[in-house]
């Protein structure tokens, strides 16, 4: 009996085969027609593509920011809220920082774990939103919260940044219980 492919495993299988130098004109278009209207990887396909807009160094296919905005549209129809973390990014890419905001902030609201960094990271650097280490700090702890490994690094940087290096001794040693290692940190 066959195995069947997850439409995960399908799509990248696809995305591998357009990118293989014999792959010919005729796989390249079917593959570029799956991937512009199938409807069967949980928008998937259409975030890929909206990330080769944002991305567009190394992307075989090459669309425009309005695709894009309208790919992740098409994600967002088929339940997957990654789609406003992708309309952040493409936002923040055209410099409308109205509405990057607002897709970062949607995209926190679905708990997407970038996006808790990247708010965190804004709220560090008073980017998108004024400065406020507090604020970062709940992000970085939200992000971690969902998985991510890498605030640990962004609460530790934080914690060095207001001076407090019993904070970021115990940042250091949760982190290594964790089973991450922070790079290059001297306490």
């Amino acid at each position: 009996m066959d195995k069947k492919l997850s439409s995960k495993a399908l799509l990248i299988y696809l995305i591998k085969k357009a990118y293989d130098p014999f792959c010919t004109a005729d796989s390249y278009q079917d593959i570029k027609s799956i991937l512009f209207h199938s409807n069967n990887f949980h928008g998937m396909n259409y975030l890929y593509l909206a990330e080769s807009y944002i991305e567009d160094d190394f992307s075989l296919f090459k669309i425009s920011q309005e695709q894009a905005i309208h790919f992740c549209k098409k994600a967002l129809k088929e339940d997957n809220p990654y789609g406003y973390y992708c309309l952040y990014k493409i936002y923040l890419k055209a410099n409308d920082f109205k509405k990057a905001r607002i897709f970062l902030r949607l995209s926190c609201s679905s708990s997407i774990t970038e996006a808790y960094l990247e708010m965190g990271k804004n709220y560090q650097e008073g980017f998108l939103f004024s400065k406020d280490y507090k604020k970062a700090e709940n992000c970085y702890l939200k992000a971690l919260y969902l998985g991510n490994k890498e605030s640990y690094f962004y609460l530790l940087l934080l914690a060095l940044k207001e001076r407090k290096t019993e904070k970021a001794y115990k940042i250091y040693s949760i982190a290594e219980k964790d089973n991450y290692r922070l790079p290059g940190v001297a306490l």
